[in-house]
């Protein structure tokens, strides 16, 4: 675990930890933890394709560049935290999972002779006292708050959507099949 305090005084604790699970045989998690730009970067490959360890530390590695490369950005919102520069730090998150993707795709077009690779995707990048987030997939991101737990994200799947649509409820979502069938995912498309 490593504590960070910012510039606004806010103390910020990143830790991380990763579980192959019940069902895989390899880990297919990563993640990456920059406290000099308040980063942390979690992903994992999706389930039922191959090398999804490959794409999840390729776009881990892939943000983490490209939004250390786009200092001016994160500078400039920390100096003028506006809505201009607010608008130019979520084009930059944008961009650098964009980037991920195609690369992703690209390599799994490659590694896995035309058979592709995918993973998600979450970005927490901390300027001042607001958190920016880019998501992907079903992993999630939790606000963790005087002992309660706040939801910031939501899942980009099957279930999810038909929940979104009223197609289902809740209740009726905890028994359903196919939970887990991504509509998003990071290297799924160029």
């Amino acid at each position: 675990m490593s504590t960070v305090l910012s510039p606004s005084n806010l103390a910020l604790a990143f830790w991380a930890a990763t579980d192959t699970g019940r069902v895989r045989k390899v880990n297919q998690d990563c993640f990456h933890i920059d406290t000099a730009i308040n980063l942390a970067i979690v992903s994992d490959g999706v389930g039922g394709r191959k090398r999804g360890e490959v794409a999840a530390e390729l776009a881990c590695r892939v943000v983490r560049e490209h939004l250390i490369r786009h200092a001016q950005e994160r500078a400039a919102f920390i100096s003028k935290p506006d809505a201009l520069e607010r608008k130019a730090v979520c084009l930059l998150m944008r961009n650098a999972v964009q980037k991920a993707s195609a690369q992703v795709f690209e390599a799994g077009q490659d590694i896995t002779s035309g058979e592709g690779m995918s993973c998600t995707i979450d970005v927490v990048l901390i300027l001042n006292t607001t958190a920016f987030i880019a998501h992907v997939g079903d992993s999630r991101t939790y606000l963790l708050r005087e002992q309660k737990v706040y939801p910031l994200t939501e899942d980009h799947t099957v279930l999810q959507e038909k929940i979104r649509r009223g197609v289902l409820t809740e209740e009726e979502a905890k028994t359903a099949k196919g939970g887990n069938i991504l509509t998003r995912a990071v290297g799924s498309l160029p």
